[in-house]
Parts: structure tokens; C-alpha cells; sequence
């Protein structure tokens, strides 16, 4: 798969060291807006669309495999060496099927509230409520509180909805589901920092996991955030990336 079937937010000095932002589940690279700015002026950021998401319905369905390889092409084509991976998420379960790949084009790793082998019940749970939700309903709606501390990106979100739909979500939801990333962790050597909200309570101990497995690991619990915390906390969510990659 080419790096050009992915919709790519590219922004900032290409000649600078890369950072790659992977999104969450059901979101697409739209979800980094507010980091953009002051990420882009220390590095050549890339926010892409993972297949079967967003603006890369079209490289879909999403499968741990497909991102990983569409990535590793990225990866090959923009960036100007080794790259710093940074996933949300999806995207932290994503980053590691990645390195996997291709670990010499990783220079290190931030880890957010990532899973390694979910618990196939609360998963298979949640796939059913996904299939019995209106597609609407999936498409249509986003939180109060979303839409009134970002105004402007109402109408990205909803779109990048609207793109994915209700079919592809199940199938990245199924994906999720059925992943065992276990094995990747200890082959690990990079930098890397876990990173998981003190509220996101479905996601805590598999941080902890992940950080006891992967050599050297620092984990951090952000206090008084819960999952998608970049967009609770957008300033400490880009002073942390920041703090990390900078000291790497």
C-alpha cells in the first residue's frame, strides 16, 4: 500500500526530525488540531488518517496489519529519518505492530491509553452496541462539552464521522478486539514513555502492563484526566510529548 492512500495531516519543516500523532478509535487525525501549532514548530509533524478511517476509507477495512504496513510506507516516503511515534488509543495499540515492521525507522515511542490484549468480553460488548446503534447516531452526535470548548472542529469531527461510518467502525471495533500485542513488547528498545489518565479506569492496567513489559519504559497516570485526554488537557498533553521527545 502506497503512503499516498492515507489521508495525511503534514505540517512543519520536513527537513526537521519527524513525529507521528495516531489517532483513536473512531476519531482520525483531526483529533491533534490543538497540538499542531507548537508541535510544527520543533518537528515535521504527520497526523494521517489510519485505513478505514476518516479520510482513508478508501485504504479500509482497518486491520492492525494494514495500518502498520500503510505507516511503514509513510514512514519511507515522508520523514526525515527515524521518526518519534506518538498513538492515542488505537493508535498506541497501532505504534507497536509498527515498530515491529520496521524498528529502525522508529526513534521512540509515547503511548496513551493503549490496550495489548483486550478483554474479549468488554470488547465483543461493546461491538454489539455499536451494531445496535442508528448509524446517526454514531455519525451525528458529539458532547456538549466538545463542542463548546472546540467550535472549530465540530464540523472536522463530524465529517471524519460521517466518512468512517457505522460499518468500518465495527470493523476496527473487531480488530481491536481480537489483537494480542504481548509479544512485541519486550523486543522493545527505543525510548518509550506510557502514558494513561487517572480516570481511564478500562485502560489503567494495561499501562502498567505495557510499562513493566517494554525495556525501560516510564509510565505516567496524568491525574484528573480520563481517556482522550489531549483534548481535556491540550497544553499538558503537548508539554508531555514535548518534555519526552526533546530528552530522547
Amino acid at each position: 500500500m502506497a503512503s499516498e492512500a492515507l489521508h495525511v495531516l503534514d505540517v512543519g519543516d520536513s527537513e526537521r526530525p519527524t513525529l507521528v500523532l495516531l489517532h483513536a478509535l473512531g476519531m482520525g487525525g483531526w483529533m491533534w488540531q490543538p497540538h499542531l501549532t507548537v508541535l510544527a514548530t520543533h518537528y515535521h509533524v504527520l497526523a494521517p488518517d489510519l485505513p478505514g478511517c476518516a479520510g482513508s476509507v478508501a485504504a479500509g477495512p482497518f486491520t492492525m496489519e494494514k495500518a502498520a504496513t500503510a505507516l511503514v510506507h509513510l514512514l519511507r516516503a515522508r520523514s526525515h529519518g527515524p521518526a518519534h511515534i506518538c498513538g492515542l488509543s488505537l493508535g498506541a495499540m497501532v505504534a507497536l505492530p509498527l515498530y515491529q515492521h520496521a524498528p529502525e525507522l522508529v526513534a521512540s515511542l509515547v503511548l496513551s491509553g493503549g490496550q495489548v490484549h483486550p478483554n474479549r468480553f468488554f470488547m465483543t460488548l461493546q461491538e454489539v452496541i455499536v451494531r445496535c446503534m442508528p448509524e446517526r447516531q454514531l455519525t451525528e452526535s458529539l458532547p456538549g462539552s466538545f463542542r463548546r470548548q472546540y467550535p472549530e472542529l465540530v464540523e472536522p469531527a463530524l465529517k471524519a464521522a460521517r466518512q468512517t461510518g457505522k460499518q468500518n467502525l465495527l470493523a476496527a471495533t473487531h480488530a481491536v478486539s481480537q489483537s494480542d500485542l504481548r509479544s512485541i513488547l519486550p523486543i522493545i528498545t527505543v525510548p518509550t514513555l506510557v502514558l494513561c489518565g487517572s480516570k481511564d479506569r478500562f485502560n489503567l492496567s494495561a499501562s502498567r502492563q505495557m510499562s513493566r513489559a517494554i525495556p525501560g519504559a516510564e509510565l505516567r497516570i496524568v491525574p484528573n484526566v480520563s481517556h482522550i485526554w489531549n483534548l481535556e488537557q491540550p497544553q499538558l498533553f503537548t508539554n508531555t510529548v514535548l518534555e519526552f521527545v526533546q530528552r530522547t
